[in-house]
């Protein structure tokens, strides 16, 4: 997966997988200040997908732009997660089958350490500073009960050029992300693919370790768990 401060945008958001840092204050929503919201491209409608994407991307550009910091963005971006992604489903369905194995107490600290990963994945990629343009390949393509829905979308950062397509779905009045696909490959199955393996061969216990091992590393090392 390639490094453009805006892969994150599954964060929106601020989603395969995830750093001791310097302490840092926690932003709270005061903290980021979105420009003003702009049409989007020409042919393609508006829509609450669309719209929601917009917003996030002009916001994490203007947070690359002014942080200070590199943890001052990552916090920034951080915070912004919280509203855009469903970190419940996102975790259950990289799960799979197995979700349905484990008790109560057991999908509660795993849902609490995939969150982590979740975050450390993208916060791990962004550059401070580092500027780029984003356009719609579609708009927004929802399912027949109309409570899931898919946009496409195209980042360009400097000779980059990557495909970033969302997936959402309703909560209540809310939209939120689920999954995110990179280039064609879903993050949710890739994590999917990770967990299941370990699952397999070593069982929750290992795969629980492993998680708290990579979301207590140092940003520096890679995703795999």
């Amino acid at each position: 997966m390639r490094t453009l401060c805006t892969l994150a945008l599954v964060a929106g958001f601020g989603a395969s997988a995830l750093a001791q840092q310097a302490p840092v204050v926690t932003p709270t929503p005061a903290t980021i200040t979105a420009p003003a919201p702009a049409p989007v491209a020409p042919g393609i409608p508006q829509c609450d997908g669309v719209a929601i994407i917009d917003g996030n991307y002009r916001t994490i550009k203007k947070v690359c732009a002014e942080s200070p910091t590199d943890d001052d963005m990552r916090d920034r971006i951080s915070l912004l997660m919280e509203g855009f992604v469903d970190f419940p489903e996102f975790g259950k369905l990289a799960l799979g089958k197995y979700w349905d194995t484990i008790n109560d107490k057991q999908r509660g600290e795993y849902l609490d350490e995939f969150k982590k990963l979740l975050k450390r994945t993208y916060l791990r990629r962004f550059t401070r500073g580092q500027d780029f343009a984003f356009s719609y390949r579609s708009g927004c393509r929802l399912n027949t009960a109309g409570d899931r829905m898919e946009v496409q979308t195209t980042i360009k950062s400097g000779e980059t050029e990557v495909d970033v397509d969302y997936r959402f779905q309703k909560k209540g009045p809310a939209w939120l992300a689920y999954d995110l696909v990179v280039d064609e490959v879903s993050v949710m199955r890739n994590y999917r693919t990770n967990f299941v393996k370990i699952l397999k061969n070593e069982g929750f216990d290992a795969l629980l370790k492993k998680m708290r091992e990579k979301t207590s590393s140092s940003l520096n090392k890679d995703d795999e768990l």
